[in-house]
Protein backbone atom coordinates (compact mmCIF):
# COMPACT_ATOMS: atom_id res chain seq x y z
CA UNK A 1 0.00 0.00 0.00
CA UNK A 2 1.37 3.69 -0.90
CA UNK A 3 1.52 5.65 1.81
CA UNK A 4 0.91 8.98 1.94
CA UNK A 5 2.96 12.02 1.91
CA UNK A 6 3.64 13.47 5.74
CA UNK A 7 2.37 16.93 4.56
CA UNK A 8 -0.96 15.22 3.16
CA UNK A 9 -2.08 16.39 -0.43
CA UNK A 10 -1.37 19.81 -1.63
CA UNK A 11 -4.49 21.89 -1.47
CA UNK A 12 -4.62 23.99 -4.83
CA UNK A 13 -5.74 27.96 -4.22
CA UNK A 14 -9.24 28.79 -5.45
CA UNK A 15 -9.74 32.29 -7.52
CA UNK A 16 -12.88 34.30 -6.98
CA UNK A 17 -14.36 35.83 -10.49
CA UNK A 18 -14.99 39.72 -10.04
CA UNK A 19 -17.39 41.36 -12.78
CA UNK A 20 -15.35 43.39 -15.49
CA UNK A 21 -14.00 46.49 -14.21
CA UNK A 22 -16.61 48.15 -17.07
CA UNK A 23 -19.75 45.95 -15.74
CA UNK A 24 -18.89 47.38 -11.92
CA UNK A 25 -18.36 51.13 -13.47
CA UNK A 26 -21.93 50.92 -15.47
CA UNK A 27 -23.60 49.99 -11.99
CA UNK A 28 -22.17 52.02 -10.47
CA UNK A 29 -23.56 55.16 -12.61
CA UNK A 30 -26.92 53.44 -12.11
CA UNK A 31 -26.88 53.54 -8.69
CA UNK A 32 -25.70 57.16 -8.61
CA UNK A 33 -28.65 57.75 -11.56
CA UNK A 34 -31.27 56.87 -9.48
CA UNK A 35 -30.11 58.75 -6.13
CA UNK A 36 -30.29 61.61 -8.34
CA UNK A 37 -33.78 60.43 -9.45
CA UNK A 38 -34.95 59.40 -6.28
CA UNK A 39 -34.16 62.81 -4.25
CA UNK A 40 -35.43 64.94 -7.38
CA UNK A 41 -38.93 62.84 -6.81
CA UNK A 42 -38.62 64.03 -3.00
CA UNK A 43 -37.97 67.80 -3.55
CA UNK A 44 -40.61 67.90 -6.21
CA UNK A 45 -43.71 65.75 -4.27
CA UNK A 46 -42.62 68.41 -0.84
CA UNK A 47 -42.25 71.29 -2.95
CA UNK A 48 -44.53 71.30 -5.50
CA UNK A 49 -46.51 68.95 -5.54
CA UNK A 50 -50.41 69.21 -4.16
CA UNK A 51 -49.69 66.92 -1.37
CA UNK A 52 -47.84 69.41 0.86
CA UNK A 53 -49.99 72.73 0.49
CA UNK A 54 -52.05 74.96 3.01
CA UNK A 55 -55.28 73.76 3.32
CA UNK A 56 -56.26 75.81 6.52
CA UNK A 57 -55.50 78.67 8.84
CA UNK A 58 -55.84 78.89 12.32
CA UNK A 59 -55.70 82.04 14.49
CA UNK A 60 -55.50 81.93 18.10
CA UNK A 61 -54.72 84.01 21.00
CA UNK A 62 -57.36 86.68 19.65
CA UNK A 63 -59.24 88.56 22.21
CA UNK A 64 -59.78 92.47 20.54
CA UNK A 65 -58.03 91.29 17.15
CA UNK A 66 -60.03 90.66 14.07
CA UNK A 67 -59.62 87.11 12.56
CA UNK A 68 -60.65 88.31 8.85
CA UNK A 69 -57.78 91.10 9.66
CA UNK A 70 -55.21 89.26 10.96
CA UNK A 71 -55.71 86.14 8.01
CA UNK A 72 -55.96 89.32 5.26
CA UNK A 73 -52.40 90.23 6.92
CA UNK A 74 -51.13 87.18 6.47
CA UNK A 75 -51.51 86.98 3.10
CA UNK A 76 -52.12 83.03 2.93
CA UNK A 77 -53.33 81.39 -0.24
CA UNK A 78 -55.10 78.37 -0.08
CA UNK A 79 -52.76 75.59 -2.49
CA UNK A 80 -49.47 77.25 -1.86
CA UNK A 81 -46.80 74.93 -0.94
CA UNK A 82 -46.58 74.85 2.95
CA UNK A 83 -42.94 73.68 2.85
CA UNK A 84 -41.59 77.29 1.10
CA UNK A 85 -43.99 79.29 3.34
CA UNK A 86 -41.64 82.18 4.20
CA UNK A 87 -42.88 82.16 8.03
CA UNK A 88 -40.51 84.90 9.01
CA UNK A 89 -42.39 87.26 6.01
CA UNK A 90 -45.81 86.53 7.15
CA UNK A 91 -44.99 86.81 11.23
CA UNK A 92 -43.54 90.03 9.96
CA UNK A 93 -46.62 91.27 8.09
CA UNK A 94 -49.21 89.78 10.92
CA UNK A 95 -47.20 92.36 13.92
CA UNK A 96 -48.04 95.06 11.39
CA UNK A 97 -51.70 95.04 13.21
CA UNK A 98 -51.84 97.78 15.63
CA UNK A 99 -53.29 95.49 18.12
CA UNK A 100 -50.39 92.82 17.58
CA UNK A 101 -47.49 92.80 20.38
CA UNK A 102 -46.22 90.25 18.24
CA UNK A 103 -47.06 86.53 16.29
CA UNK A 104 -45.76 83.17 15.92
CA UNK A 105 -46.07 81.03 12.94
CA UNK A 106 -46.42 77.45 13.24
CA UNK A 107 -47.30 75.02 10.35
CA UNK A 108 -48.01 70.82 10.27
CA UNK A 109 -47.24 69.06 6.84
CA UNK A 110 -51.08 67.99 7.10
CA UNK A 111 -51.70 71.23 5.76
CA UNK A 112 -52.60 73.34 8.68
CA UNK A 113 -51.10 77.19 9.46
CA UNK A 114 -51.25 78.50 13.37
CA UNK A 115 -50.94 82.14 13.76
CA UNK A 116 -50.46 82.85 17.15
CA UNK A 117 -50.93 86.12 18.37
CA UNK A 118 -50.29 88.09 21.71
CA UNK A 119 -52.13 91.04 21.74
CA UNK A 120 -51.20 94.21 23.24
CA UNK A 121 -53.18 94.64 26.47
CA UNK A 122 -53.80 98.36 27.82
CA UNK A 123 -52.05 100.33 30.65
CA UNK A 124 -53.53 103.21 30.25
CA UNK A 125 -56.61 105.29 28.17
CA UNK A 126 -55.71 108.20 26.05
CA UNK A 127 -59.43 110.88 26.54
CA UNK A 128 -60.31 111.38 22.48
CA UNK A 129 -63.01 114.07 21.09
CA UNK A 130 -65.37 110.38 20.24
CA UNK A 131 -63.81 108.10 23.16
CA UNK A 132 -60.55 106.66 23.98
CA UNK A 133 -57.15 105.46 22.72
CA UNK A 134 -55.52 102.73 24.90
CA UNK A 135 -52.04 102.64 25.27
CA UNK A 136 -49.86 99.57 26.16
CA UNK A 137 -47.31 99.30 28.70
CA UNK A 138 -44.29 100.17 25.73
CA UNK A 139 -46.57 103.70 25.46
CA UNK A 140 -47.80 102.37 22.03
CA UNK A 141 -51.22 103.79 21.11
CA UNK A 142 -53.14 100.88 19.02
CA UNK A 143 -57.01 100.91 20.40
CA UNK A 144 -59.52 103.67 19.79
CA UNK A 145 -62.71 102.59 21.84
CA UNK A 146 -65.69 104.52 22.54
CA UNK A 147 -66.33 103.26 26.18
CA UNK A 148 -63.26 103.72 28.68
CA UNK A 149 -62.72 99.85 29.89
CA UNK A 150 -63.43 99.43 33.91
CA UNK A 151 -60.50 100.78 36.02
CA UNK A 152 -58.54 102.21 33.12
CA UNK A 153 -56.51 105.35 34.46
CA UNK A 154 -57.05 108.29 32.31
CA UNK A 155 -53.63 110.00 30.82
CA UNK A 156 -53.65 113.64 29.25
CA UNK A 157 -50.49 113.64 27.30
CA UNK A 158 -51.25 114.05 23.71
CA UNK A 159 -51.78 111.23 21.07
CA UNK A 160 -49.64 113.00 18.04
CA UNK A 161 -47.14 110.73 16.65
CA UNK A 162 -44.39 113.00 17.07
CA UNK A 163 -41.19 112.14 19.16
CA UNK A 164 -41.87 114.45 22.13
CA UNK A 165 -45.47 112.43 21.86
CA UNK A 166 -44.19 109.22 21.99
CA UNK A 167 -41.72 109.98 24.69
CA UNK A 168 -44.51 111.27 26.83
CA UNK A 169 -46.61 108.37 26.10
CA UNK A 170 -43.77 105.68 27.03
CA UNK A 171 -42.87 107.50 30.33
CA UNK A 172 -46.65 107.98 31.48
CA UNK A 173 -46.60 103.86 30.62
CA UNK A 174 -43.60 103.72 32.98
CA UNK A 175 -45.21 106.04 35.83
CA UNK A 176 -48.41 104.18 35.46
CA UNK A 177 -46.80 100.48 35.44
CA UNK A 178 -45.29 101.26 38.85
CA UNK A 179 -48.06 102.76 40.55
CA UNK A 180 -49.33 100.31 43.58
CA UNK A 181 -52.86 99.38 43.54
CA UNK A 182 -53.83 101.68 46.64
CA UNK A 183 -52.33 104.57 44.61
CA UNK A 184 -54.38 103.54 41.17
CA UNK A 185 -57.81 103.01 42.34
CA UNK A 186 -57.51 106.32 43.75
CA UNK A 187 -55.80 107.52 40.18
CA UNK A 188 -58.47 109.89 38.42
CA UNK A 189 -56.00 111.30 36.16
CA UNK A 190 -52.14 111.56 35.21
CA UNK A 191 -51.16 114.92 33.11
CA UNK A 192 -48.18 116.10 31.39
CA UNK A 193 -47.07 118.38 28.85
CA UNK A 194 -43.32 117.87 29.20
CA UNK A 195 -41.06 114.65 30.24
CA UNK A 196 -40.11 116.22 33.76
CA UNK A 197 -44.36 117.87 34.81
CA UNK A 198 -46.02 114.60 35.20
CA UNK A 199 -48.68 115.30 37.40
CA UNK A 200 -51.94 112.73 39.20
CA UNK A 201 -54.89 113.63 40.45
CA UNK A 202 -56.34 111.70 43.20
CA UNK A 203 -59.79 110.86 43.83
CA UNK A 204 -59.60 112.69 46.77
CA UNK A 205 -59.22 116.05 45.07
CA UNK A 206 -55.06 115.66 46.12
CA UNK A 207 -52.60 116.38 43.39
CA UNK A 208 -49.27 114.89 43.46
CA UNK A 209 -46.23 116.18 41.19
CA UNK A 210 -44.62 113.25 40.59
CA UNK A 211 -41.86 114.96 37.78
CA UNK A 212 -39.87 113.06 35.64
CA UNK A 213 -40.42 109.37 35.01
CA UNK A 214 -36.79 108.54 36.26
CA UNK A 215 -36.89 106.92 40.00
CA UNK A 216 -40.54 105.59 39.36
CA UNK A 217 -40.04 102.52 41.35
CA UNK A 218 -38.94 104.68 44.62
CA UNK A 219 -41.95 107.36 43.49
CA UNK A 220 -44.73 104.95 43.68
CA UNK A 221 -43.00 103.52 47.20
CA UNK A 222 -42.70 106.82 48.46
CA UNK A 223 -46.09 108.15 47.85
CA UNK A 224 -48.34 105.05 49.01
CA UNK A 225 -46.97 105.75 52.27
CA UNK A 226 -47.18 109.31 51.91
CA UNK A 227 -51.15 109.30 50.55
CA UNK A 228 -52.16 108.09 54.21
CA UNK A 229 -51.52 110.90 55.51
CA UNK A 230 -54.32 114.00 54.20
CA UNK A 231 -53.01 116.64 52.03
CA UNK A 232 -53.86 118.53 49.16
CA UNK A 233 -50.59 118.33 47.26
CA UNK A 234 -48.00 115.74 47.61
CA UNK A 235 -44.70 116.51 46.17
CA UNK A 236 -42.71 113.27 44.93
CA UNK A 237 -40.22 115.31 42.82
CA UNK A 238 -37.24 114.49 45.00
CA UNK A 239 -38.88 111.12 46.37
CA UNK A 240 -35.94 111.26 48.40
CA UNK A 241 -36.91 114.43 50.40
CA UNK A 242 -40.76 114.30 49.97
CA UNK A 243 -43.25 117.14 51.00
CA UNK A 244 -46.93 117.97 51.65
CA UNK A 245 -48.84 120.66 51.78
Amino acid sequence: MASRSAGGPSRQPTSVAHPPLGRRRWFRRLVLLAIVVLAAALFWLICYSPVFVVRAVQVTGVAAADPAAVLQAAGLIEGQSIVRLDVAAVEERVEQLPIVASARVDRDLNGTVTIALTERQPIYAIAQTDGYQLVDSLGVAYLSVVELPTGLPVVSVGDGESDASIRLRADAATIVACLPEAVLLQLQSLTATTPDDFTLTLTTGSTVLWGSAEQSELKATVVEALIKTPASVYDITAPNHPTTR
